[in-house]
C-alpha cells in the first residue's frame, strides 16, 4: 500500500521545503483520500474519497487517473488530475499522539483561486473553512438542478459557497421544487460572491434542494454556453437602425405603405395617394374619391326656337345702310 501512496501522481515528492513530513508510531498506510483531484475539464473537483465512492480510479503513467462511473451507466469517463495545495508554516510534531504522516499546508480558499470561472460554481464547504479545499466544487451551466440531480452526487442540501459570474441569474430551494413546500427561496444576480452561505439571516447553508440557473436580461448564451451581453442593433424598419445603442433597439419603427388605391387620383414616388387628383378629375366633397370633372361633360343641345342673336345682326345692317 505505501507503495502504491508514492506513487499517486508524485505527491510526496513535488511537495517541496516548504512542507514538512513528520511520522509517528508505524509506517503510514495509504493516507490520500483528502487530496482534492478534479476532471480534467475543470467541470467537478472533488476530494479523492468522494471520487472513489461512486467511481473505479485507475493510475495513468502520466501521473493523472481515469475515473469510470461504478453505478450509472450511459456516464463517460473522466481524466482526473490533482489539485495542488499551497504551503504553510509547517507544523513541528503529531497532535494527539497519531500516528502516520501529517502534511502542513493551508486548506482555505480564496476568491482569486476558486470564485473565477464564467459558469456558476457550486463548493462543499465555506471558503473560510479550514477544509475548503478538501471539500468538491462543481461547475454548472444553464439550466434547473434538482434532488435526482444533485443527491447521486452528494450535492442535495450539501452547498454552503456558490459563485455568481455577471450575467447570471440563480433561484435556489430549500427544499424540492416538487415538494408541497418549497421551503425558503433564494435568488441572486451575477456578479456575486456568496462565500459562506452560512452568513446572515435566512442563511442557505446546507438547504439548497433546487437550483434554476439562466441567463440574465440583456444576456445571451454563447455557442460554449456562457451568458455574454446581448449584442445591440436591429435594422430599425427599413432604416439602418444607426449602431443600436447598448439595447439593441435600433432605429424608430416605420409602418409600410400602403398603394394608393384611388386609380384617379395623383401618386407619390413611393405608391401613396398625392394631395391631388389627375388632370380631368376632381374631389368628390361625399366620397372624397376622384371623379371625372363636371366641366368636362358634353353641353345640352339649345331647344329649337328663334334665333335672335341672328335678326339682332340684320337688324343693325339695315339701320346703318338707311342713315347712309
Amino acid at each position: 500500500m505505501f507503495e502504491d501512496f508514492e506513487n499517486r501522481s508524485g505527491f510526496w515528492k513535488d511537495l517541496g521545503s516548504n512542507f514538512t513530513i513528520n511520522y509517528s508510531g508505524d509506517a503510514p498506510s495509504f493516507l490520500t483520500s483528502g487530496e482534492m483531484w478534479s476532471s480534467m475539464d475543470g467541470s467537478e473537483t472533488q476530494t479523492l474519497a468522494a471520487w472513489e465512492n461512486g467511481w473505479v480510479l485507475t493510475n495513468n503513467p502520466d501521473g493523472t487517473m481515469t475515473a469510470t462511473p461504478k453505478y450509472t451507466s450511459g456516464l463517460i469517463s473522466k481524466t482526473l488530475v490533482r489539485v495542488p495545495v499551497g504551503p504553510q508554516a509547517p507544523m513541528s510534531s503529531p497532535t494527539g499522539g497519531v500516528g502516520g504522516v501529517q502534511v502542513a499546508f493551508s486548506a482555505q480558499g480564496t476568491e482569486e483561486q476558486h470564485f473565477w470561472k464564467n459558469k456558476v460554481q457550486i463548493f462543499e464547504h465555506c471558503m473560510s473553512d479550514e477544509n475548503f479545499t478538501f471539500g468538491w466544487e462543481k461547475t454548472l451551466d444553464v439550466g434547473e438542478y434538482d434532488r435526482e440531480t444533485l443527491e447521486p452526487n452528494n450535492k442535495n442540501d450539501n452547498i454552503s459557497a456558490i459563485h455568481i459570474p455577471e450575467g447570471y441569474k440563480v433561484v435556489a430551494h430549500q427544499n424540492y421544487i416538487d415538494d408541497a413546500d418549497t421551503g425558503t427561496v433564494w435568488e441572486w444576480d451575477g456578479p456575486m460572491n456568496k462565500t459562506c452561505l452560512a452568513d446572515g439571516s435566512g442563511a442557505a447553508n446546507d438547504q439548497i434542494s433546487y437550483l434554476k440557473i439562466t441567463c440574465l436580461s440583456g444576456y445571451t448564451q454563447n455557442d460554449i454556453g456562457v451568458c455574454v451581453k446581448s449584442t445591440g442593433g436591429g435594422t430599425g424598419g427599413t432604416g439602418t437602425g444607426g449602431t443600436g445603442g447598448t439595447g439593441g433597439t435600433g432605429g424608430p419603427y416605420i409602418a409600410p405603405i400602403a398603394p394608393c388605391a384611388d386609380a384617379n387620383r395623383e401618386t407619390n414616388t413611393d405608391g401613396s395617394c398625392a394631395a391631388g387628383c389627375k388632370t380631368d378629375y376632381e374631389f368628390d366633397s361625399v366620397t372624397g374619391d376622384c371623379v371625372e370633372s363636371s366641366s368636362d361633360t358634353e353641353p345640352e343641345e339649345e331647344e329649337d326656337g328663334i334665333n335672335w342673336l341672328l335678326w339682332g345682326g340684320l337688324a343693325a345692317v339695315g339701320i346703318l345702310a338707311f342713315t347712309m
